[in-house]
């Protein structure tokens, strides 16, 4: 069975094409398109390695930045939904979350 295009295969075809091109630059560093594309694809490895199955989610707590872009990307990749938590949320806003998102 083939899966449908999502995102991840976005990513994974445009890598190649802009490979030294930046893809991320912030205060916290700057990533080319070939790193940018080889961290994510470890990540989405990694979690893929950890149990995680496409469809399954992963709620990210983290502050707007590179990681967070990074970890979205490999999400996309190992096909699974991510779900936002904002730092700046509550703990019982947190908590509902947490508690509702299956994640």
């Amino acid at each position: 069975m083939t899966l449908p295009l999502n995102y991840g295969d976005i990513l994974d075809a445009v890598a190649p094409l802009r490979a030294s091109q930046t893809a991320i630059s912030s205060s916290e560093r700057e990533l080319s398109w070939a790193e940018f594309d080889r961290r994510t694809n470890a990540l989405a490895s990694s979690l893929i390695g950890q149990g995680l199955l496409p469809g399954d989610k992963l709620c990210f707590f983290l502050f707007n930045g590179a990681a967070y872009l990074e970890l979205l990307a490999a999400c996309f990749k190992a096909r699974l939904v991510h779900v936002n938590a904002n730092f700046r949320y509550l703990a019982h806003e947190l908590e509902h979350i947490l508690e509702n998102s299956d994640s």
